[in-house]
């Protein structure tokens, strides 16, 4: 019993998200498969890399077919927002300790202002950031938008300036600073796609 996990990128989704591809994972066995979108992290961030808004749309209806024709449980960690009624991070249903121990809101989010090493998880999860970004969740309008990164970026902006978060690891901040705009950008123009698939998929079957 195995599964399969997926990094989305701009290069790969229509790819990994065909008849071929998953028909051949369902031919070798596999009954399960998990897919992430590639996210600017890193030492060196590429939004190159990064699904387009247009790919990220796609994404959410060939899932949609996937999961009514083909026998394997698949999972997607940003278009099943809806799901999990919008982002879990900040210990709201899990959070993230990395290799050194600092206690992190999300794998993705590489900042924190607690160590396991100084302080319990306990303390960790009742921190005044922690609390932060917990508030602001799940209550967006839309949860194909859930990210704290990428869909709604002023969260996890506000939570490293308020109290006072230190980036884990070199390059951490290139996605707070350098890529700002970028970022800023890229959430409007994935608004423009994603409230579309809300009203169709969601909104319009809850007033039926």
């Amino acid at each position: 019993m195995f599964g399969f996990s997926a990094i989305l990128t701009r290069q790969n989704t229509e790819i990994l998200n065909s008849d071929e591809f998953i028909d051949f994972m369902i031919e070798k066995g596999c009954i399960l498969g998990w897919y992430f979108m590639y996210v600017p992290i890193g030492r060196e961030p590429n939004l190159d890399l990064m699904q387009t808004p247009e790919q990220r749309g796609y994404q959410f209806e060939r899932l949609t077919y996937l999961r009514s024709n083909k026998s394997i449980l698949l999972a997607d960690f940003w278009n099943d927002g809806p799901v999990v009624g919008g982002c879990i991070s900040g210990g709201r249903k899990y959070f993230r300790v990395n290799a050194n121990g600092d206690i992190e809101p999300c794998v993705f989010a590489h900042f924190a202002t607690h160590n396991i090493r100084t302080s319990s998880l306990e303390e960790a999860i009742k921190s005044p950031m922690f609390r932060s970004i917990r508030s602001q969740l799940p209550v967006y309008e839309n949860l194909l938008r859930p990210c704290t990164l990428i869909d709604r970026p002023e969260v996890s902006r506000k939570a490293i300036e308020d109290y006072g978060a230190y980036f884990t690891h070199e390059g951490a901040e290139i996605l707070y600073s350098d890529l700002h705009d970028d970022i800023d950008q890229y959430t409007k123009e994935y608004g423009k796609i994603a409230d579309p698939l809300w009203e169709k998929y969601f909104l319009k079957s809850k007033k039926a």
